[in-house]
């Protein structure tokens, strides 16, 4: 970094603590609709005993703050998880500088610092803050490894990859990605060494997933890490009409659906009355039942099921890919209007530009990482929920963030030339 851009970084800090600071002031520790079911959780596990909702890390979290800092607990988790954010400007500028030439890094590292549907997440109490901020540094710590063969960041990768497993369920996105990034690179010899210790991080990290997802199996009936993602399987059936009476194995069962599709109608939106049918529907159904009916369901109409895929990938795609929960004056995603359409339609074309470049025969790996990584969070997202498609893809923000630089850049360069 040269002395010119490490004052001009320094300014971005100096405004992007001055942006948080004014966040905490002002709207200060949110509760959202999920933050109930973290405190629950939490109960269960200063207990000793399993939540199979939530996965442990968050709800560990937010109790360790209450047992701290007492009635100010909500605050002082707000202002960690705005100084996770502030730890992960470093570690994004440093993705930035490896991926793009000083100028466009500066000014990337800007916008992710500056802009406030990024850093506002910290004023909720839910997942995303500290997801995205840990998601920062794993992604620095692979390119770290992939680039340059870095042992010692190995360790680093294996930690966040268990912390953020251990944070929301989607984060089994980022271990396909990761483990067929370090394979590829186990086939180059100057850094097979580094591949072969990543991938062994991966695998530890697989085996303690399967583990976890064993013991909630133990208590539900169910192998997943968390019955969130059985209830939203359950759920998208319901709102996009193929969770089939007909599928259902007690007749009981097959009714109470009948009955609900006669009063609600086939297909739902998320409201009010989409509560209610779901709140009708958890009396009679078991988690075991609802992995059953859906199961049941796509196999018996599969094209039911690829309809309500289509019809979520079309929705989630009009969606904004910024945007903040904080408050409605930081609902100003229109400054950088780019819907997650636009976002997968960048992504396609920076895959036909890595395939060219495979074909000439040059590999690479670090942009192969950055646009599988950023796929597979967006697909999974798109997969298994119903709606809130901007706030799930944020962990591929960082990724999708440095891929539209490059794209610009290699744009820009194209221009020049001409």
């Amino acid at each position: 970094m040269t002395l010119k851009n490490h004052f001009t970084f320094k300014n971005i800090y100096i405004v992007s603590i001055a942006i948080c600071l004014l966040c905490i002031l002002c709207f200060g520790p949110i509760e959202y609709n999920d933050t109930p079911s973290y405190l629950s959780a939490w109960e269960k596990l200063s207990h000793g005993e399993l939540d199979t909702f939530r996965t442990p890390l968050y709800p560990c979290f937010l109790g360790i703050c209450q047992q701290l800092f007492g009635k100010i607990w909500m605050w002082a988790a707000i202002v960690i998880q705005y100084a996770f954010f502030l730890l992960s400007i470093s570690f994004f500028y440093k993705i930035a500088e490896m991926s793009l030439k000083e100028k466009g890094a500066l000014i990337i590292t800007a916008f992710y610092a500056i802009y406030p549907t990024f850093n506002s997440w910290g004023n909720l109490l839910l997942t995303d803050s500290i997801g995205l901020s840990l998601c920062v540094i794993f992604i620095f710590a692979c390119l770290k490894i992939i680039m340059e063969g870095s042992l010692k960041h190995a360790l680093l990768m294996t930690f966040m990859l268990l912390l953020l497993l251990a944070l929301r369920p989607s984060s089994v996105s980022l271990l396909i990605p990761t483990a067929l990034s370090f394979l590829l690179i186990i086939f180059q010899k100057r850094k097979r060494l580094s591949g072969i210790a990543s991938l062994a991080g991966v695998t530890l990290c697989s085996i303690a997933l399967l583990g976890y997802s064993y013991r909630v199996q133990e208590k539900t009936g169910v192998f997943t890490p968390s019955i969130v993602s059985v209830t939203n399987d359950f759920t998208i059936a319901r709102m996009y009409g193929y969770l089939l009476p007909e599928a259902m194995d007690d007749p009981h069962k097959s009714e109470v659906l009948k009955e609900n599709y006669s009063k609600y109608g086939q297909e739902l939106a998320e409201g009010p009355i989409f509560y209610e049918v779901f709140g009708e529907l958890g009396k009679e159904f078991s988690v075991k039942d609802m992995k059953r009916a859906v199961d049941n369901s796509i196999k018996k109409k599969p094209v039911l099921w690829l309809t309500g895929l289509i019809k979520r990938a079309y929705f989630a795609s009009l969606m904004p890919a910024t945007t903040s929960y904080t408050s409605d004056l930081f609902k100003i995603h229109p400054l950088f209007p780019i819907n997650i359409g636009i976002v997968i339609l960048a992504l396609l074309v920076y895959s036909v530009l890595i395939v060219i470049h495979i074909i000439k025969g040059d590999f690479p790996y670090a942009g192969f990482f950055l646009v599988i990584t950023s796929l597979c969070v967006i697909g999974v997202s798109i997969v298994g929920a119903q709606y809130e498609y901007n706030r799930l893809i944020l962990p591929a923000m960082p990724c999708v963030l440095i891929i539209i630089s490059q794209l610009i850049q290699l744009f820009h360069e194209s221009k020049s030339q001409h």
